[in-house]
């Protein structure tokens, strides 16, 4: 089978056929991002003569990678999360398509990926993000995004600079409306339909899918909403993010009447200056400037100021395993329930001990170490975002879809050291069990439950209901009846899990994720 030549709005282009897959690498969506153009709005690219071969992925924004920033001690970033040696550039306004029709009628549904690593790190160049096998056995179009990241695409100038930088606090976000009106105007022409777009990410680009859908220019772009794996994460104001500019600013040995020499500097220097702790007070990401971000995308205003889209949403069961603060701790193995306490207070105050115990009550057998990492993924993720998000939703929409998930798979790698940590879905949600072994595996039941998984996430691409036969029924979610999908080696549905956990839980003050992990 030969890949056709297709038209898109900016001139042609060429991919390949992998295994029946239409795939297509590298797709211009923005002009390139670099010199004048840093800091500013993104621009559609500019028309080209003949064909593009978009067989290679293009480059992924510059950032620091995360060996670089690996802690010592047991801690494996690079090994746990895998990551690209593609090359940096800021001419990264790039997308990669995988298709399984280039019928202009197809109306195949849209999966938009947008990939994790805050909003510093990470890109779509993965081959854990390889979108063919979902396409293939989904029967949907897959779109996996890069664009700007860190001071590339969330440098605010707005109260420094002129006009020109009203929104360049938010560009990176801005790539992505961008990207997402590519899809509008060009999907039909690789068999998609533009009034079915399902945008789907975990971690960063779970925030990276909240924000947009808080955005006025991001409204009609986005149909419904898978979110994996977020804590509540709570952005600065203009005159917080602008604070953390001016240090930037003065690392780089510039006033803060010199900005327009930022355009001069390399993306190295620019790169390095973000330093290596990717969640430290340098760690830039999304303003609410009041231009193009007004409301905290996780409050009742901003859920109720987003579009209300059908929506699934959930974590894994130890999410917090794969933080340095937890799995690479080299004390986790000799913890005790004592050291527990010490360590819960910072998020449970007083009560910390009462945590303890009621944990110890409920899971008799486990060690200290793993105890404290359910007790920090149940409060960060279960608790402060996955359940009041939920029924945020559903207040704002009752009669709203919204199907929620715990991830359960607990991971072959390092002797099963992790378990259930975050990004242990994503080969699942892709199909891709085998690309990652650490993750997923290659056994028997890691090739089901990515079935399992991959089907249901294109069935609500499809519908907007994920059921289907090999598996259990999954119904709605309800603040009274609380049904939760668990998959795992023996996916089921559970009633209202962790009920005394979220009762203990929605008791306590806790400040959001976004403070506790800069700690």
């Amino acid at each position: 089978m030969l890949s056709p030549i297709l038209e898109t709005n900016a001139g042609k282009v060429r991919g390949r056929v992998v295994d029946g897959v239409f795939d297509f690498r590298g797709l211009r969506y923005g002009a390139s991002t670099a010199g004048s153009a840093r800091f500013l709005p993104p621009r559609r690219p500019e028309a080209w003569v003949g064909v593009h071969e978009a067989a290679t992925w293009g480059p992924m924004s510059p950032q620091m990678r995360l060996r670089e920033m690996a802690p010592p001690g047991r801690f494996p970033p690079s090994d746990l999360v895998i990551e690209s040696d593609e090359p940096m550039d800021e001419d990264c306004l790039t997308l990669n398509l995988f298709t399984p029709e280039v019928d202009e009628g197809a109306k195949l549904p849209v999966m938009v990926w947008l990939h994790g690593g805050g909003f510093s790190q990470g890109t779509a160049n993965l081959d854990l993000f390889d979108g063919g096998n979902l396409a293939r056995t989904g029967r949907v179009v897959v779109v996996t995004v890069n664009h700007r990241l860190g001071l590339f695409g969330h440098l605010f100038l707005g109260d420094i600079g002129d006009d020109r930088y009203a929104t360049s606090g938010n560009v990176g976000l801005l790539d992505l409306v961008l990207a997402l009106e590519w899809v509008r105007d060009n999907i039909e022409q690789f068999g998609g339909d533009p009034d079915n777009v399902t945008v789907f990410g975990q971690s960063g680009g779970n925030a990276k899918i909240s924000c947009l859908l808080a955005m006025p220019s991001a409204k009609g772009l986005i149909h419904k909403a898978i979110l994996q794996s977020l804590g509540h994460w709570v952005y600065p104001n203009r005159e917080e993010q602008t604070r953390r500019v001016l240090k930037v600013l003065d690392r780089l040995g510039l006033a803060p009447s010199d900005y327009g020499k930022l355009h001069d500097l390399t993306a190295e220097v620019l790169r390095t200056a973000q330093g290596v702790n990717p969640l430290g007070d340098l760690d830039l990401g999304p303003v609410i400037d009041g231009v193009t971000l007004f409301e905290q995308p996780h409050s009742l205003a901003g859920v109720q100021s987003s579009a209300a889209v059908p929506t699934i949403l959930g974590c894994a069961t130890e999410e917090t395993m794969c933080f340095p603060q937890f799995g690479g701790d080299p004390c986790f193995e000799a913890l005790t329930d004592e050291d527990v306490v010490t360590r819960m207070v910072p998020m449970a105050g007083e009560r910390a001990k009462e945590c303890v115990d009621l944990y110890r009550s409920l899971y008799p057998e486990e060690s200290p170490g793993y105890l404290w990492s359910k007790m920090t993924t149940d409060a960060i993720y279960f608790a402060q975002w996955a359940i009041p998000q939920a029924e945020r939703l559903l207040a704002t929409t009752p009669n709203l879809p919204v199907y929620m998930y715990l991830m359960n798979w607990q991971s072959p790698g390092f002797d099963g050291f992790y378990r259930a940590a975050h990004c242990v879905d994503l080969p699942f949600v892709f199909n891709n069990t085998d690309s990652d072994p650490v993750l997923g595996g290659t056994s028997p039941s890691a090739h089901t439950l990515g079935r399992v998984m991959s089907t249901a996430w294109a069935n609500f691409a499809h519908t907007g209901d994920p059921n289907h036969n090999s598996m259990p029924y999954w119904p709605k979610y309800s603040p009274h009846s609380r049904d939760v999908m668990c998959f795992s080696a023996s996916t089921s549905c559970l009633k209202d899990p962790k009920s005394q956990e979220l009762k203990f839980w929605s008791s306590v003050d806790m400040r959001p994720l976004s403070e506790q992990i800069a700690d």
